[in-house]
């Protein structure tokens, strides 16, 4: 497999996620989900997935989410994942 085809299947693949960060950080942005759907141009049933625990986000979808939210993406993983990183 070529570096491209590489670098863009790595870029899909989901990532862990802790669903409550991200509920606490758009609570605090004071943004409801429909408010963060648009600010992300992500689909509402999708957010709420990653904030229930049922979907997990690609990188991409994660730092987009994080740039709506005005945090990092790795504000939004597990505490373990961001002492490793």
């Amino acid at each position: 497999m070529s570096n491209a085809k590489t670098e863009r299947s790595r870029s899909k693949r989901p990532l862990d996620h802790d669903p409550a960060k991200l509920r606490r950080l758009r609570f605090a942005a004071g943004l409801t989900l429909t408010a963060l759907a648009e600010r992300s141009g992500m689909n509402l049933s999708t957010l709420s997935g990653y904030e229930n625990g049922r979907h997990s986000p690609s990188p991409r979808s994660l730092v987009r989410v994080a740039h709506a939210l005005d945090c990092k993406p790795a504000d939004l993983m597990p505490d373990a994942m961001r002492a490793a990183a």
